[in-house]
């Protein structure tokens, strides 16, 4: 680092007066009747200690990244004489040759970063005098990177590393599990999940305690454990009986195409399987449901799309008792 960049400024500051304890403010005359009591006096500081200021440098050379949101990161760093000129040196500058500060970020997904193995990198060219830098990456991603300097020939030395660290995730995660699962007693989560019951007014706290009642339940009377969006249950037919019987029904859509194309169902991006196959579950309540799907080619010069139509209409007739004569 030049000399001039690492000079010392010592600035001369007056002394502060001696601290005295002359009350600044004297107590206010007692006034007689009045029922208030006479103001005492501020208590003196007294000496208090000068603080010192937050150095500039602890004199260690290090690169710190921190994650701001899913595009952006921020990144500061120190970097002491010593290293910069032991960069500078191992540059070799022939006469004529420059050589800047430059942060370079590297995309490191899926790999142990060991300077020689990331996916891509690009560089970004830094003030001389600037301590910390922020810059615009991908969600979702692994990045690392080193602050060094790039000669004007290309060759680059490494003055700093820094940590790794993923971005989060800019929206909804793309994966759609298409298993069926059962669910035993004390697996309240799982039903949930399976359940799709997300009811217009009812908050998640309220559907969470509404499900848990009825499998609770349903569990308890040895009744099946697998429920779709909207059951149909119907109690005994006469006081005292044990009798009940439930039903429900869900929609089970697939397809194909080509492995490299892009699928959205109802305006959603599906997961294809390697051989371009996919399966989605969705709840089937009574009415009608558009389930629009479409399939783009990888190019983007062919688009087709489906759109199945599908009504449910559920009766529930009075449960019927029938007499021992009958």
């Amino acid at each position: 680092m030049p000399e001039h960049l690492t000079a010392k400024v010592e600035e001369k500051r007056p002394e502060a007066p001696a601290a005295t304890h002359t009350d600044p403010m004297p107590a206010a005359p007692h006034v007689p009747g009045s029922g208030a009591s006479p103001r005492s006096a501020p208590r003196p500081l007294g000496n208090v200690p000068a603080t010192e200021d937050v150095p500039q440098g602890y004199g260690i050379s290090c690169l710190v990244l921190l994650v701001r949101d899913p595009s952006w990161i921020h990144s500061y760093w120190e970097i002491t004489t010593g290293k910069y000129e032991e960069a500078l040196a191992s540059l070799k500058l022939q006469p004529g040759e420059t050589a800047s500060r430059v942060l370079r970020v590297y995309d490191v997904a899926g790999a142990e970063f060991n300077g020689y193995n990331a996916q891509l990198f690009f560089d970004i060219r830094v003030d001389d005098f600037a301590c910390n830098w922020y810059f615009r990456v991908d969600p979702n991603r692994t990045y690392c990177a080193e602050l060094g300097l790039l000669s004007s020939s290309g060759q680059f030395a490494v003055m700093a590393r820094s940590n790794t660290v993923t971005t989060p995730r800019a929206g909804m995660s793309e994966v759609i599990d298409d298993k069926w699962g059962t669910v035993a007693e004390g697996y309240y989560e799982n039903m949930y999940a399976l359940s799709g019951g997300f009811e217009v007014g009812k908050s998640s706290l309220e559907l969470r305690h509404m499900l848990e009642e009825r499998l609770r339940s349903e569990l308890s009377s040895g009744a099946v454990s697998s429920f779709g969006a909207s059951p149909v249950r119907k109690g005994a037919g006469a006081k005292g009986r044990g009798f009940w019987f439930v039903l429900d029904a869900e929609l089970i859509v697939y397809g194909a195409t080509a492995p490299d194309a892009t699928v959205t169902v109802q305006g959603r991006q599906v997961r294809l399987r390697p051989d371009g196959s996919f399966t989605l579950r969705f709840a089937l309540p009574d009415g009608v449901q558009h389930i629009d799907a479409v399939a783009r080619a990888a190019d983007g010069l062919e688009e087709r799309s489906i759109i199945p139509t599908v009504s449910r209409t559920t009766e529930v007739p009075e449960p019927v008792l029938h007499t021992e004569e009958q």
